[in-house]
């Protein structure tokens, strides 16, 4: 289970490794805000055909993905993040990690929030390498999507 937002996950599953965004193209070095296992905090930029690089030490324990300008004049009418990553060695096989995502919405360049707080989870199976071999998990991710034209806050713990 994801913690509340806010609540520091000590040793997590989930290894993020990228974010990447469709739907609309945040300018070079937007940042993100990273609550990392052992209670920091470390933001880290936005990459023209990148994304975001998270780093592996110490371990992150929470996503805090700001609302930017541009959401708003998206023409796709959906923004999805993807965070990419992998199951920790430590995550005990046959094992289910869960992620939780938090989505506020708002209207571009307001701070009012104009719908409830949207929350979805994904679920990925560790899979055994004794069984599988490392790289079972051939592409595991994380989304977090909104359907509408607004610019949202989200928080992936």
């Amino acid at each position: 289970m994801s913690n509340e937002p806010g609540v520091v996950c000590a040793n997590p599953a989930y290894i993020p490794r990228t974010i990447t965004v469709t739907g609309f193209t945040p300018p070079a070095g937007a940042e993100i805000e990273l609550l990392m296992a052992d209670g920091t905090s470390q933001t880290v930029p936005y990459v023209s055909g990148t994304g975001w690089t998270l780093p592996t030490s110490p371990a992150v324990s929470q996503i805090d993905i700001p609302p930017f300008v541009q959401e708003g004049s998206n023409n796709f009418g959906v923004i999805r993040f993807t965070v990419n990553g992998y199951a920790s060695p430590d995550a005990e096989p046959g094992r289910v990690l869960s992620n939780t995502t938090s989505v506020d919405a708002f209207l571009a360049g307001t701070t009012t929030q104009i719908k409830e707080t949207q929350r979805q989870t994904a679920r990925i199976l560790v899979a055994d390498p004794a069984l599988y071999g490392d790289g079972a998990l051939m592409y595991s991710s994380i989304d977090a999507t909104g359907n509408s034209s607004t610019c949202g806050r989200r928080r992936l713990s």
